[in-house]
C-alpha cells in the first residue's frame, strides 16, 4: 500500500509541474492535454487498483499488467502519430518561410539595385 501512496505524490507533482509549465508557456497546451489525460488515468488505476481488473476482464484480457502494456503501446502509438503530424506541418511552413525569404532578399537586391545603394 505504500508504493500506491508513493506513487500517487509523483503523478500529482508531474501533473502540479506540468500545469506549471504550460502557466509559463514553456509548454503549449495542447501538447499537455494528451499528458493530463494519461496522468490523471494513472493517477486513477493507483488510487482504484480493481478498476484495472475490471477494465481488463470488460475486454477480454487475462492479466491486468497486459492490459497496462496494451494501454502503453496505443498511448505511444498515438503520440508518435500526433509528432508526425506536427512535425509535418513544421516542415512545410519552413519550406514556405524560405521560399518569402528567398522572394524577399530578391526584391530587396532589385531595389537597391534601382536606387544605386
Amino acid at each position: 500500500m505504500k508504493i500506491n501512496i508513493i506513487i500517487a505524490v509523483c503523478l500529482v507533482i508531474v501533473i502540479l509541474g506540468s500545469i506549471r509549465s504550460v502557466k509559463r508557456r514553456d509548454l503549449d497546451l495542447k501538447y499537455a492535454l494528451t499528458w493530463f489525460v494519461s496522468l490523471i488515468c494513472m493517477l486513477i488505476i493507483d488510487i482504484f487498483p480493481g478498476f484495472l481488473r475490471q477494465l481488463s476482464d470488460l475486454v477480454g484480457i487475462d492479466l491486468p499488467i497486459n492490459m497496462v502494456f496494451f494501454v502503453g503501446i496505443c498511448f505511444c502509438l498515438l503520440l508518435i502519430f500526433g509528432m508526425t503530424v506536427t512535425i509535418s506541418k513544421q516542415a512545410e511552413k519552413e519550406k514556405r518561410l524560405t521560399q518569402e525569404l528567398a522572394l524577399l532578399k530578391k526584391r530587396v537586391e532589385q531595389l537597391e539595385e534601382g536606387k544605386g545603394y
